[in-house]
């Protein structure tokens, strides 16, 4: 069950608005990956903002920046990129109609990095597709998906995951599921999130439910003690 307090809190105003808001300008003053300046800013400080930088990688072999200037922009600048994303441009809500498209693009930016980095970079993509199409993309990550958990959602038994060339499953997964609970919200409080407040949501879930496993871990740790 989704508390209404949980919800009233997504909806909020939040002091990483400030933030966020300078992201979604960017993204959306320099949508297009035509230009190295444009595409080193977005890469940049979307994956440093938000811990999911590309060039954090096991093995380096450029610095920061020539990896930047000689391995992404590049990519970036000869991918369908613009293609794809200017053909979801216009939607502001997701509709059956439009999953396989936005589960396809976000697994194409994966394919895209992995060379680059040896990662899936799952987290990355998500993350910057979501600041160029802000209604469409659902933001993953291990909190995230942590409170995810918490709702105990299950996919229905007729559900049938995409091929992993229409999809990468786990974000597929994710991605349903986070519809599902919007749904969930829409028919319970007549709210709809949109993926930036589900994310509030997830966040706020997973912290009170990772602040009640610590006292619970204290707890057991003065029985004991004897404390």
């Amino acid at each position: 069950m989704v508390h209404e307090d949980a919800v009233a809190v997504a909806i909020q105003p939040s002091p990483a608005d400030l933030g966020n808001q300078v992201l979604y300008k960017l993204c959306t003053q320099h949508f297009y990956h035509r230009e190295p300046a444009s595409i080193l800013a977005k890469t940049k400080l979307i994956g440093k903002a938000y811990s999911v930088a590309l060039d954090r990688v096991k093995v380096k072999r450029h610095t920061s920046h020539d990896f930047y200037t000689t391995k992404v922009v590049p990519a970036f600048m000869r991918s369908r990129l613009d293609t794809l994303t200017l053909a979801l441009r216009s939607k502001r809500r997701i509709r059956d109609s439009h999953v396989s498209a936005i589960l396809k693009l976000h697994l194409y930016l994966m394919k895209l990095i992995t060379p680059l980095t040896q990662q899936n970079k799952r987290s990355f993509s998500s993350k910057y597709l979501h600041f160029h199409l802000p209604y469409l993309f659902f933001l993953y990550d291990t909190r995230a998906l942590y409170g995810l958990a918490q709702f105990g959602i299950r996919l229905p038994k007729d559900f049938r995951m995409p091929g992993p060339r229409s999809a990468d499953p786990a974000y597929a997964k994710f991605f349903h599921k986070c519809v599902i609970l919007q749904q969930v919200i829409q028919s319970t409080y007549d709210i709809t999130l949109n993926p930036r407040q589900l994310d509030n949501l997830l966040l706020d879930i997973a912290n009170r439910a990772l602040k009640t496993e610590q006292r619970n871990k204290n707890r057991a740790r003065s029985r004991t003690l004897g404390v």
